[in-house]
């Protein structure tokens, strides 16, 4: 037995994400982090999670990402990050076989992309200010 979904969501304190804290799971395809009170993504926070395919960081207060937070994320097909309080996204080379992105109702004033990503099929980007 594998544990495949992990989830910590609504309402719960989380608040910060710590360098390979998910390094232990290994085997997790879907991982749901929603309505917590998030507000940093840093570098390596996902190391370990190499089969994750569907992260949810929807609702959270997450205001930063790093540029290299989910380089080790190599399957990840869905992301969402919907009602954070992100102003700006840089969708890079790392996101390869991302399929569908979600930065709707954030405070995007910048978006970037940089690369190219045949594999895209879905990105929300509305309700931004």
């Amino acid at each position: 037995y594998s544990l495949l979904i992990f989830k910590i969501w609504k309402n719960n304190l989380l608040s910060k994400l710590k360098p390979g804290q998910f390094n232990y799971l290994n085997k997790v395809t879907d991982l749901n982090l929603e309505m917590n009170n998030i507000e940093i993504i840093v570098e390596n926070t996902f190391v370990g999670l190499i089969e994750l395919i569907k992260l949810n960081l929807n609702r959270n207060i997450i205001y930063s990402i790093n540029a290299k937070a989910f380089s080790e994320i190599k399957k990840l097909n869905f992301l969402y990050l919907s009602d954070n309080l992100l102003k700006n996204f840089t969708f890079n080379n790392e996101l390869i076989f991302l399929k569908e992105l979600d930065l709707s109702k954030n405070r995007l004033n910048s978006f970037n992309i940089e690369g190219q990503n045949k594999n895209l099929l879905k990105l929300l980007l509305s309700s931004n200010n």
